[in-house]
């Protein structure tokens, strides 16, 4: 029987974390400083933060729809 749990859930979402950051060779601890190419102007950063919270919102719904639909966060698959 499948069962959402909790657990389940954070294992999923920090492993697809992990997998964007290996690929990306994304560092977790220089934020977005690290997307911005050289000498970029503030109108620049304000794009790049723009379309950071982008990709926020649209893993928010991504990671909601998988939850309901059954592909997050279930045991016993």
């Amino acid at each position: 029987m499948s069962r959402f749990t909790k657990s389940a859930a954070i294992a999923e979402i920090q492993a697809s974390a992990d997998a964007i950051q290996a690929k990306e060779k994304f560092d977790r601890n220089n934020g977005t400083s690290q997307l911005l190419p050289k000498g970029a102007d503030t109108r620049m950063q304000v794009i790049i933060n723009r379309a950071v919270a982008y990709g926020r919102m649209r893993a928010c719904e991504q990671i909601a729809n998988d939850i309901e639909s059954g592909h997050l966060g279930v045991t016993g698959k």
